[in-house]
């Protein structure tokens, strides 16, 4: 009789042939992969570092805040730090769009301070409108059942548990 090749066969039974060659392609292909990561991160590698140092000043920010007892703790841990950074930049938008911003964003903040309901759908200017919601949303107020764009502090959660008024008076500056 004849001699069988097993040399393109599997050792688990006659029915399985291996094709090497693609398994020595596939390694190649992953080598060549590391390769192309490692060239884009060399090329890009300054662009890297510049969103690192700004995310890390961000973090040294709301550091800031916690250690002047800006925020609770539990309000630290709900909210992220880049998310406080965007608060401090809509601050800062809603200044230069109206400069009375400056004396009222304390005192609505106050207002909330003292457990009051603030309304803003009565505000005619739609820019400062949405900022506010979007502040309002940030900083995890209670809206109210009734009506979408009336907000409040929540009282029995210990999120709340810092002065409102001190807050934005210290992002303002």
């Amino acid at each position: 009789m004849g001699k069988i090749n097993t040399a393109n066969y599997h050792t688990a039974g006659p029915s399985k042939k291996v094709d090497e060659n693609k398994q020595s392609n596939k390694r190649h292909n992953k080598t060549k992969d590391k390769l192309v990561v490692k060239k884009k991160y060399k090329k890009n590698k300054q662009k890297f570092a510049e969103i690192r140092s700004k995310l890390r000043d961000i973090k040294k920010a709301k550091e800031i805040y916690i250690r002047q007892a800006m925020i609770s703790d539990r309000f630290n841990q709900k909210v992220h730090s880049d998310e406080i950074h965007i608060l401090q930049s809509i601050v800062k938008k809603l200044i230069d769009h109206n400069q009375d911003s400056k004396e009222d964003l304390p005192v609505l903040f106050e207002s909330l301070d003292q457990k009051a309901a603030v309304d803003i759908s009565g505000i005619d200017d739609t820019y400062v409108q949405a900022k506010l919601f979007k502040i309002f949303k940030i900083m995890r107020l209670r809206k109210s059942k009734d009506n979408q764009l009336e907000f409040r502090k929540k009282s029995e959660k210990e999120i709340h548990d810092f002065n409102f008024k001190r807050f934005i008076n210290f992002v303002i500056t």
